[in-house]
């Protein structure tokens, strides 16, 4: 348990919700193949998005 007198404090940004990532849909029965790329595409975008906020970190600590 962290108490008042150890919690550091730290400056955080307002939690913003960005546009909901656009992730196809996929039709019942589709083949495994288009399953799968439709993973490896949310995937792929969700580090995308992760890097930039990183990036706006690193530039704010600057």
């Amino acid at each position: 348990m962290v108490t008042g007198d150890e919690q550091q404090s730290m400056d955080h940004e307002p939690y913003v919700p960005e546009a909901s990532p656009v992730i196809s849909t996929i039709p019942p029965g589709a083949p495994m193949e288009t399953i799968m790329a439709a993973l490896v595409n949310a995937i792929n975008r969700q580090g995308d998005l992760i890097r930039e906020q990183n990036q706006r970190f690193e530039a704010q600590s600057q």
